[in-house]
């Protein structure tokens, strides 16, 4: 019953000098050593921060990234007053769609001349 009880006087001691240790430790001797260490700690955190904008831009740029094989699977073209539009999509629909929009902004938005009727598509190979 003793020795457990020397024990636990031997483990507070030791625990409150490790308290104050650590304390020492964390609490800079002069105001240059504090700054010192803010400085430090705001470089940590802004290569911490350049790091997660990093991972987060290669990321997107995987999602975002399209297959190559798919793009130019279909090409639309269409004719209008001697100049003609064209696209390519990884679908008919797609490329008819893009060629057709082409078309529009090349006639001040107006859809007026580029009707879907009028628009040639051909697969790629």
């Amino acid at each position: 019953m003793i020795k457990n009880g020397v024990l636990s006087v031997l483990v507070f001691l030791f625990s409150t000098h490790l308290v104050h240790a650590i304390e020492f430790r964390i609490v800079p001797d002069s105001k240059f050593e504090l700054e010192e260490r803010i400085r430090r700690l705001e470089f940590a955190v802004n290569e911490l921060q350049n790091r997660v904008f990093n991972l987060q831009m290669n990321q997107q740029m995987i999602q975002t990234a399209p297959a190559p094989a798919n793009l130019k699977k279909f090409q639309c073209e269409i004719e209008k007053f001697g100049k003609t539009y064209s696209e390519f999509g990884p679908t008919r629909v797609e490329a008819s769609e893009k060629v057709r929009a082409a078309c529009m902004r090349g006639n001040n938005g107006s859809d007026f001349f580029c009707k879907k009727e009028d628009i040639k598509c051909q697969a790629n190979e």
